[in-house]
């Protein structure tokens, strides 16, 4: 016999998670830490060895300052750049806001048709 809405053991919350991965194509994923701010990255930053962190020389990074913040802290020596996803995803997005004003402008503003 199966368990009720009301017997059922609550789920677990879902947590975010920072990953970090090796661009360089050499090692994949290298390591995950719980949390998504600037702490969490520096831990796991901090954990690893002076001479693997001074070799960092470039991080790519989504448009998140929590995340520039923290490379900035832990590796400075290091260039900061954004990934080509994030990039284009905010141009897509300039770009259809940018569409719908101008349809808006000229055509007034969206009414449903049923």
């Amino acid at each position: 016999m199966g368990k009720g809405p009301a017997q059922q053991a609550p789920r677990p919350r879902p947590t975010s998670t920072t990953c970090f991965f090796d661009l360089s194509g050499d090692q994949g994923l290298l390591g995950q830490v719980e949390g998504r701010t600037a702490d969490d990255a520096a831990y796991w930053l901090a954990r690893a060895a002076p001479a693997w962190r001074d070799a960092i020389q470039v991080v790519a990074i989504d448009m998140c300052s929590i995340y520039a913040s923290a490379v900035r802290r832990m590796l400075p020596r290091a260039q900061v750049v954004v990934d080509l996803f994030h990039v284009v995803q905010l141009a897509v997005k300039a770009t259809g806001d940018v569409r719908r004003r101008v349809v808006r402008a000229r055509y007034g503003p969206a009414r449903r048709l049923w």
